[in-house]
């Protein structure tokens, strides 16, 4: 009796949104919850000829945002390379960004077994942290804006899960979560970061 002959393809991982053959993906909960938070900011994902394409933009001022993007995509698709593509805007001055990219798929899923990953993700791509200055008092406060009612309500909802005070307006379409009470301040300090 001839050996039997197993395909390469045979042995590959198995994509968990279209169940095709794919590279291996390796999500922590973490870093699954990062790598959401970062794509609903500011990310997309484009069809290629055979795959697709993650793509999340990054000011170009945060090379640390940019450094730590760049190894949470080659942890989670280590087979597949990822690049970092500098453009220029043509609005808001000449304001720098960065896109980092990976060939690679990713759908929702439980962000929710990790919501300060979702959170620093977030406020890493689409969100900002100042010095809110009201009469004699200077306090930090995060900020996250988008136009999406649902990205919002996945935000607040890490939020809560967290125990992290928030504040959400909308104003002109787009709707605006303030974190400032200093118990919630600090704890976004010791889990999130500073944007830099």
């Amino acid at each position: 009796m001839a050996p039997v002959r197993v395909s390469a393809k045979a042995h590959r991982a198995v994509c968990p949104r279209y169940w095709r053959a794919t590279n291996p993906i390796r999500f922590t909960a973490e870093d699954y919850a990062e790598l959401l938070g970062l794509y609903l900011g500011d990310g997309c994902i484009s069809a290629c000829a055979r795959t697709a394409r993650l793509r999340i933009a990054l000011d170009a001022k945060y090379t640390g945002i940019i450094e730590d993007t760049k190894a949470l995509l080659e942890r989670s698709f280590p087979e597949n390379p990822v690049g970092l593509v500098e453009a220029h805007g043509a609005t808001m001055g000449r304001e720098r960004s960065t896109s980092a990219g990976s060939p690679s798929s990713i759908g929702s899923g439980a962000w929710s077994a990790a919501p300060w990953g979702l959170l620093r993700g977030c406020i890493r791509s689409d969100g900002c942290l100042f010095v809110n200055r009201t009469g004699p008092y200077d306090y930090l406060t995060y900020d996250f804006s988008n136009k999406s009612d649902d990205i919002v309500r996945l935000f607040t909802a890490a939020c809560n899960l967290v125990g992290i005070e928030h504040r959400v307006t909308c104003w002109k379409g787009s709707w605006r979560v303030r974190i400032n009470r200093r118990k919630s301040v600090e704890h976004m300090l010791g889990h999130v970061g500073l944007k830099s």
